[in-house]
């Protein structure tokens, strides 16, 4: 999600920590991209392999280029995974604990924010408290709405199949292509704490190009 940064009792997560947390199962293994892992935090330990490696953030080449060699690789690392795990506990998600978020266009969606629970901590920055996880379902909906806000006016919504994407506004494809093109090679702070435009840098005049 574009601009959306997310903090749980202080530490940034990623969707790794989400997704784990939600489930609630053992986490016996992720598979992902090679910066993916320096992004795991408490998850850091858990089995890893790395199918695509990353140049920056624009583009990556996979790891195993034959597709039937990286489809072996994957199902050698899950009954690995399932092997070593046996006795691996669930996953409890944080309670108790301070939900954060920011964005750099926190101080346009102060009211979609607080509707949904969250109060305004700084300039950017929110905060809810949360008794269990579980109760982030609704407030994390909000934050990742308000983080996607500046980009609905070029948003297409999904398509049902090729021929709808094909039948879509050629133009404004083109538009949002060239919006989240320019935010991936951009390089983004890891917080934020004041108010900056969420699209990239110039972009708004390359559209009219």
């Amino acid at each position: 999600m574009p601009g959306l940064r997310l903090r749980v009792a202080g530490e940034l997560i990623s969707e790794s920590h989400c997704r784990a947390w939600a489930a609630e199962v053992p986490l016996l293994g992720i598979v992902g991209n090679d910066l993916h892992r320096a992004t795991l935090g408490s998850l850091d330990g858990t089995p890893y392999l790395a199918v695509q490696t990353s140049a920056g953030r624009v583009a990556m080449s996979p790891v195993y280029p034959d597709p039937q060699e990286g489809l072996d690789a994957i199902r050698s690392f899950a009954e690995e995974c399932v092997r070593q795990g046996a006795s691996a506990r669930a996953m409890t998600g944080p309670a108790g604990v301070s939900f954060e978020a920011s964005m750099p266009n926190g101080g346009d969606v102060v009211e979609a924010m607080g509707a949904a629970g969250w109060t305004r901590t700084g300039d950017v920055e929110f905060a809810v408290e949360l008794e269990s996880w579980r109760a982030s379902r609704a407030p994390l909906a909000a934050a990742m709405n308000a983080a996607l806000a500046p980009f609905l006016p070029y948003w297409l919504g999904g398509f049902a199949g090729p021929n709808e994407a094909a039948a879509a506004d050629q133009e404004r494809v083109a538009h949002l292509r060239r919006i989240f093109d320019a935010w991936a090679a951009e390089s983004q702070p890891q917080w934020y704490t004041e108010a900056a435009d969420p699209l990239p840098a110039g972009v708004a005049e390359r559209l009219g190009d």
